[in-house]
């Protein structure tokens, strides 16, 4: 007869295995984090050469530090804001930016022996998905959601909750909308990622697109030379990103396994809803959905992890 192993996500207190998710430290849950240290930043950097950065190296996210301490985050959605400011400026409104122009002055920031629970309920109040382990202060590692993706997609377990139940409505753009209308979407409806219509398949742009195409080669040159066509590109012109897809009678763990595995990181959902990551692992964890997880046959978490690959952070 098999054996289960029933874990209180919401507690995040229960077993696996003879081991508990509330006694283990962040480090000891995400032990890849630690291999390659983000990048940081200081507030007198110029936003462009921010943006160039995080183009890049493909990620979202810079904590901001001064004397060698976290002091907030920058991340794509300032450089989307100060976009929208400069666009009838001219490129040399968009050199005059600093980082310390725009940056967030909260971000989280938790102790290697913290908690994952601490964790996710501190990307919930600050309403960021991303994290710092700090220690004096001082950056150790950042973790993502991206993390929390692979984390949770490798324990094998079934939650009970349905896809349908936590993925929300769509909102859209149709292929002709131009970058500058996308801007304005992203920053009205306080949201990362729109689906693109009146294509032969439903795309994505997302603030990754757009910071990506601001500060490639050809962005930059775009943005200096033409900087009113640039703005004016239609969504067509981009290179979108294609989404997964899940029904929404699926268990949330099935979606927690296809949203690791997608570069877009978030699913269409029966065609009128979208899964993203904070969907999956936050809204569920503040609304208290997740609480009894059963899974066959426990395992250690640290047998489990010991395959995996290392997750690079979005």
């Amino acid at each position: 007869m098999p054996t289960f192993v029933y874990i209180d996500v919401v507690l995040l207190s229960a077993e696996l295995g003879t081991m508990s998710t509330q006694n283990q430290s962040l480090l000891e849950l995400f032990p890849w984090v630690l291999k390659e240290l983000s990048p940081t930043v200081d507030e007198s950097l110029q936003l462009m050469s921010a943006g160039i950065l995080m183009t890049f190296r493909q990620i979202y996210f810079l904590p901001v530090v001064r004397d060698a301490r976290v002091v907030g985050r920058f991340d794509g959605e300032h450089v989307v804001q100060v976009l929208e400011k400069v666009r009838d400026g001219g490129p040399w409104r968009l050199v005059a930016y600093h980082v310390g122009d725009v940056y967030e002055k909260t971000v989280s920031q938790l102790s290697a022996k913290n908690s994952l629970s601490s964790l996710i309920r501190s990307m919930g109040e600050l309403r960021f998905g991303h994290g710092c382990i700090v220690e004096d202060g001082k950056l150790i590692a950042t973790i993502s959601l991206r993390d929390l993706a692979l984390y949770f997609s490798s324990i094998g377990v079934s939650t009970g909750v349905r896809v349908g139940e936590i993925a929300q409505p769509i909102i859209s753009l149709p292929a002709e909308s131009t970058t500058f209308e996308l801007i304005g979407t992203l920053l009205s409806k306080h949201i990362r990622r729109v689906v693109v219509d009146g294509m032969k398949k439903r795309l994505l742009a997302d603030d990754r697109l757009v910071v990506q195409n601001s500060f490639s080669n050809e962005g930059l040159v775009a943005i200096k030379y033409t900087t009113k066509v640039f703005f004016e590109r239609h969504l067509s012109q981009l290179e979108l990103i294609e989404p997964g897809n899940i029904s929404g009678d699926q268990d949330l763990a099935e979606g927690w396994k296809k949203i690791y595995a997608n570069p877009a990181h978030c699913l269409l959902v029966d065609d009128d809803k979208i899964l993203t990551p904070w969907d999956a692992f936050v809204t569920p964890y503040v609304q208290g959905r997740l609480t009894s997880i059963a899974k066959e046959a426990p395992v250690r978490v640290d047998q489990n992890l010991k395959d995996i690959r290392t997750a690079s952070t979005p």
